[in-house]
Parts: structure tokens; sequence; C-alpha cells
């Protein structure tokens, strides 16, 4: 982690994060149609260099957190932390399932 680089992790759903004004939230979601197995994951911010990133994915979170990527075969993983190594600051955010149904709606559209 390099100086410019904030990692933080929110487990409460209640807990309000208030962030400077040049930060920017990246709400993100994958979807998955079980019956063709079409996915989706999407995610758009452009512009920032202080990004905060909300996911209901645990699993997601640790693996942005950690070196766990290097044999990881899911490509957009890669490219979201190569994306966070070029950015100067970045959160993380825990949002539950119940807390990001739009962003869970906004995703299973582009199937």
């Amino acid at each position: 982690m390099n100086h410019n680089e904030v990692k933080l992790n929110v487990h409460d759903s209640g807990t309000r994060v208030f962030l400077p004004a040049n930060w920017v939230h990246l709400f993100t979601n994958g979807a998955v149609d079980r019956g063709s197995g079409a996915t989706f994951a999407g995610g758009l911010f452009k512009g920032y260099n202080r990004i905060m990133i909300h996911t209901d994915n645990l699993e997601v979170i640790q693996a942005l957190q950690d070196n766990l990527l290097v044999k990881s075969g899911i490509i957009v993983l890669k490219r979201v932390k190569r994306i966070m190594r070029i950015e100067k600051q970045w959160l993380i955010r825990y949002v539950p399932i119940k807390d990001n149904q739009v962003t869970d709606y906004l995703a299973k559209l582009n199937l």
C-alpha cells in the first residue's frame, strides 16, 4: 500500500461515512443468468481520483484488499485492482444486499 491509498471496510450498514466533496461513490454489483450463464458486472466513474467502492460481496472486498488476485481467473477483479493501483485514494465499504437492491436491479437489466 502506498502513502496515498486508504483502506476502509465498514460492516455496519447503519454507519455513515462522510467524505469530502471530491470523493465519488461507486456502487457495484454483478448478475448471473443461471439459465444461459451470461454474466454482468458493472460500475462507472470518470474524472475522479478518490473513490469509495460499495459492494455487497465480502469475498470481493477480501480479494481487493489482499493480494489474492495473483492466481485469480476473474478478469474483472484484476482490472479493478489495476485501477485501484493507479488511483490516488480509495475506500471499500461493505453494503448488505438489502441496501444494494437498486444496483442489483441495474446489473440484472444488463443480462
